[in-house]
């Protein structure tokens, strides 16, 4: 997670974007997946990123949302 001396913008830096506008989480029954969007050169992307760096993007005040995936299909 995020100490106190790391902000934001550094955390940003970190995962490789300029900005990040949120964080989504995919938690399923048996894996969990971590999305970011935002600004990587010059244009909007979204990228998974690992699960540690969705931490310590939250954790430095990254808006997250959190979806729970279902294991039957088309629901």
């Amino acid at each position: 997670m995020a100490t106190q001396r790391q902000t934001r913008r550094s955390v940003e830096t970190l995962v490789g974007f300029r900005r990040v506008e949120r964080v989504r989480l995919v938690v399923g029954p048996t894996v969990t997946v971590a999305e970011a969007t935002g600004v990587v050169h010059r244009y909007p992307r979204t990228v998974r990123i690992p699960i540690a760096a969705a931490g310590r993007l939250v954790a430095a005040g990254t808006p997250v949302h959190i979806e729970h995936a279902t294991s039957e299909p088309g629901t």
